[in-house]
């Protein structure tokens, strides 16, 4: 007979009134592995429900082992907390995002010893404030680690989307063993491939494009 006991620590990182939610950090006591940052869209977990888990979270902590992760540190393109889809109307770049995620997170020492992953899917992919929002990150990420190695999560059975978000993969790779590889196709390409297909195959919101 054998007894497990597995212990999930969540560190919240917001603003004084719960309106921004800057980081959400899970560590598995129980685990030994490296420690990772991924760049999501957007924070829905606040003070108020910090015990509980989205869906995306869910998927993220059930894959940790798998990629060798014992922490993993989630950051956002944007920090204001949402109920609902992120409207692409009137958005800019979240500057104080932007300044959390350079001060707090990459002008860190420790920062380099942890690995990067890019998971924010394929949406919004016509919003400028989200494209904008992906090159200042991938700028801030050269400006620290000007030779570290950016990550994207995958499957032996889709190996090759760009980027994808937890909750995407989670859908169709739920049961699959999760790997960490390199993200070749990086934003600033990314993005402009991305906006040619959608002109020219008129690619629904949230189809994932292959890059070649």
């Amino acid at each position: 007979m054998k007894t497990t006991i597995s212990n999930i620590k969540t560190t919240l990182v917001t603003s004084d009134d719960g309106v921004y939610t800057y980081s959400i950090t899970k560590t598995l006591d129980d685990v030994e592995g490296d420690k990772a940052i991924i760049v999501l869209l957007y924070p829905t977990r606040t003070e108020e429900n910090i015990n509980s888990n989205d869906t995306t979270d869910s998927h993220l902590i059930a894959h940790m082992r798998d990629m060798n992760l014992s922490e993993i540190t989630i950051i956002n393109l944007f920090s204001k907390v949402v109920k609902a889809k992120l409207s692409a109307k009137g958005l800019t770049v979240d500057e104080s995002n932007m300044q959390y995620i350079e001060n707090e997170i990459m002008n860190q020492k420790d920062f380099k010893a942890k690995k990067f992953i890019l998971a924010y899917g394929s949406s919004m992919q016509t919003c400028e404030a989200c494209d904008e929002s992906k090159k200042r990150i991938l700028k801030l990420f050269r400006k620290y680690n000007a030779d570290g190695t950016v990550y994207q999560l995958a499957t032996r059975s889709m190996p090759n989307e760009y980027c994808p978000h937890p909750l995407w993969l989670g859908i169709r790779c739920r049961f699959s063993k999760w790997y960490l590889t390199e993200c070749i196709n990086l934003p600033e390409k990314a993005v402009e491939e991305s906006k040619k297909n959608k002109r020219s195959k008129k690619v629904k919101d949230r189809e994932i494009i292959i890059l070649k």
